[in-house]
């Protein structure tokens, strides 16, 4: 690999038999059709990125290079080395650059005023940036000139909703960690804010959290567009497109219909709009339409371990009480609980006006009452047995949780957040408190596979 210039500092030129090491580990099938164009390929240069974590790669539809002091420049900057405006620069909302995920995982996100509202993540071996080749190849024989469908999705290195559950936002402690690390970052106040503190944390060490993307020369694309003899090439890639599919491009509006019909048939329509989106949005969650937050087990979306020396390290943040337990991203499986907040609403319909000054356990009350009332129909009424809302309620169970439950008012349906360190295993930190008066768990749905 070559390295081009100090302005970029982790973007690398790669010949075609440099990128075929490290597609044969994530897909051999793509590196073996691959290498049976090496002729035509072998000069061609390939690029190979290292995006630090927290660092843009598409930011309102613009895509971004890594470069030094801890800014990020745009593919299409003047002032970018020729060879890669050459081979990488696009016409926004007709083009972009296609990349390839080489490691770990990130999450798709947009933000409205201050909350980040997630959608699916990509994990290594997947694409972006492909539609605007399927859709040239689906179009070429037309004269239409049609614009490329651009979203407006944002992508980070990582986790963009990543947060430690205790409260972390004591001055004389964040003054004390910004100390230890070198490093400037505002106090956060709302778990939103903590993202930029992992950022700037990452930047300070040698060996740093880091995701890898692989991008194509648009020479390469165009021929992935136009030449017959790369179909097998584009068919392989157009596969690995439709391997990050989700419900959002296949059965959305089958699905969104049907679950529709079963709010009306439980006449849970009844109770407020603001409840209805919240459990709307805990069915999208079991269908992989969004993830769900759960404790971090690896680094595979962020920088755990440093994370969590920072703040608790005696000579850093140093919590004394709670450890700092870190959330993140993830979607929910067959094996594995993931979790929502009403303290942080990820949802995309957003509208908390409809339950304006109540209190946050009875808006749990009513979500929870909602996806009762739903689940029931769904398994015992329901009969569309194909149906992918059925398929979805099958597999999955909820719990709630509030740090002041008031079973007098609201029953036992509610639990005490205390419980969770002893039901999921992930919450729990020998010879630590658990933070059970943490905002997250003021309000806290449990979505759980059915073993």
């Amino acid at each position: 690999m070559q390295k081009i210039n100090e302005l970029v500092q982790n973007t690398y030129i790669c010949s075609f038999d440099e990128i075929l090491e490290p597609l044969a580990i994530i897909n051999s099938s793509l590196s073996v059709l691959l290498q049976q164009k090496r002729e035509q390929l072998k000069d061609m240069p390939f690029f190979m990125v290292h995006y630090p974590f927290g660092k843009k790669i598409i930011f309102k539809r613009d895509s971004y290079l890594p470069v030094f002091n801890d800014k990020s420049i745009s593919f299409n900057d003047p002032t970018l080395p020729s060879i890669i405006r050459n081979n990488l620069s696009y016409i926004p909302g007709a083009s972009n650059p296609v990349g390839m995920i080489l490691n770990k995982e990130s999450e798709f996100y947009t933000s409205r005023d201050e909350r980040i509202i997630s959608y699916p993540i990509i994990k290594t071996g997947q694409l972006f940036g492909f539609a605007h080749i399927i859709d040239a190849v689906m179009n070429k024989s037309s004269k239409a000139n049609k614009k490329a469908y651009v979203s407006i999705w944002n992508l980070d290195a990582g986790a963009r909703t990543a947060f430690i559950l205790p409260k972390v936002s004591e001055n004389g402690s964040h003054t004390n960690l910004l100390k230890a690390y070198g490093i400037k970052a505002e106090k956060p106040t709302a778990y939103s804010d903590q993202n930029k503190v992992f950022t700037a944390l990452n930047n300070s060490i040698d060996k740093p959290w880091t995701q890898s993307v692989l991008y194509f020369p648009k020479q390469f694309l165009e021929k992935l567009k136009f030449d017959p003899e790369y179909a097998e090439i584009f068919q392989e890639m157009a596969n690995i497109h439709r391997s990050s599919y989700n419900i959002w491009h296949t059965n959305y509006a089958r699905w969104e219909s049907d679950l529709n019909y079963v709010f009306q048939k439980t006449k849970s329509n009844a109770l407020s709009a603001y409840a209805v989106n919240i459990a709307k949005h805990i069915y999208l969650i079991i269908a992989n339409g969004v993830p769900g937050l759960a404790p971090a087990s690896d680094e595979h979306m962020l920088p755990k371990e440093l994370i969590e020396n920072a703040y608790n390290n005696n000579n850093s943040y140093a919590l004394k009480e709670y450890w700092p337990i870190t959330m993140q991203p993830r979607l929910f499986n067959d094996t594995e609980t993931v979790y929502y907040s009403l303290s942080m609403p990820t949802l995309i319909n957003y509208n908390p006006e409809t339950f304006k000054n109540k209190t946050s356990i009875a808006l749990l009350s009513e979500v929870a009452d909602i996806l009762c009332k739903c689940q029931k129909y769904i398994l015992n009424e329901f009969e569309d047995q194909d149906s992918l809302v059925y398929e979805n309620a099958v597999k999955a169970q909820f719990s709630f949780y509030h740090d002041d439950p008031n079973p007098e008012k609201y029953g036992h349906m509610i639990k005490n957040s205390s419980l969770l360190p002893e039901e999921d295993p992930r919450f729990y930190k020998k010879g630590w408190a658990f933070p059970t008066h943490s905002q997250f768990l003021r309000g806290c749905i449990k979505i759980g596979p059915v073993f």
